[in-house]
């Protein structure tokens, strides 16, 4: 009897079949694997996206003085940059409005009928918002933190007149947005600014003109009997520069890459 032990010719075969499937099982599982981890994250949002926002925006201030002075709406335009966080984000805002007027506010000529009032401002704001989401569409809503300044001119002719104050600004918001593509969004918002302007420079105003002042007895010549004509003397020294502001806002998102792009 043969002490070699028997080969049975199949037995080689099965083994290696055995190893080629488990082999290809095994490597079945891993691009499986492989293949949702890939697919999970180009479907998941990019957490971070920055962006460059464009607000345009309408809305009177809500001091009597300014319906005494203007007849036109008051507009307002800036931008700024922001960083949108999953449904979380923040924005710095500069925004800027100027409006100016000739009017006729005296019966005779000699009491300078004329008069050409100026006002501009400048906001500078920190957004802070949430953005929920339905559909498409998103709802950024948040306040707005910053300074407002402000310069108003009188209008007096041969006279320099024109004063800058300044104040906080506290601007809650709300509106709606929607994509317009992958990298812009177009969108309106409602805010109501809470802000007042204090003219801390009408002292030396006062000092300068006062022999002016003087020579007309006491007062310039004017009709109105509120801010236009009081600021820089005892009288309102300060502004509201609140109220209802509406806006549109276009959005246009920074590209961002990563190593898996």
């Amino acid at each position: 009897m043969d002490n070699h032990t028997t080969r049975r010719p199949g037995a080689g075969l099965i083994a290696l079949a055995a190893a080629f499937i488990l082999a290809a099982a095994s490597s079945a599982g891993a691009q499986g694997y492989g293949r949702i981890i890939s697919d999970a994250d180009e479907e998941a949002e990019r957490p971070i996206r920055p962006y460059l926002m464009l607000n345009l925006g309408y809305g009177d201030p809500t001091d009597d003085a300014y319906s005494l002075a203007f007849s036109r709406p008051y507009f307002r335009f800036g931008g700024g940059f922001g960083m949108k966080f999953y449904s979380f984000g923040a924005e710095v805002i500069l925004r800027y409005g100027r409006q100016e007027e000739t009017r006729v506010v005296a019966s005779s000529p000699d009491d300078a009928p004329f008069r050409t009032f100026y006002i501009s401002t400048t906001e500078v704001q920190f957004r802070l918002l949430v953005r929920p989401q339905l559909g498409k569409a998103s709802f950024p809503t948040g306040v707005g933190i910053g300074m407002a300044s402000m310069t108003i001119d009188r209008g007096y002719p041969g006279v320099f007149d024109r004063f800058s104050g300044s104040g906080l600004y506290i601007g809650p918001f709300a509106g709606i947005e929607y994509p317009v593509g992958d990298m812009f969004a177009i969108g309106v918002e409602a805010e109501y600014a809470i802000s007042e302007s204090n003219f801390t420079g009408s002292r030396a105003w006062e000092n300068q003109h006062s022999p002016m002042i003087n020579g007309l007895g006491g007062s310039f010549p004017a009709t109105e009997d509120d801010f236009w004509d009081t600021v820089g003397e005892s009288g309102d020294s300060e502004f509201t520069n609140g109220g209802l502001i509406v806006s549109i806002r276009a959005t246009m998102y920074i590209p961002t890459f990563s190593g898996n792009d």
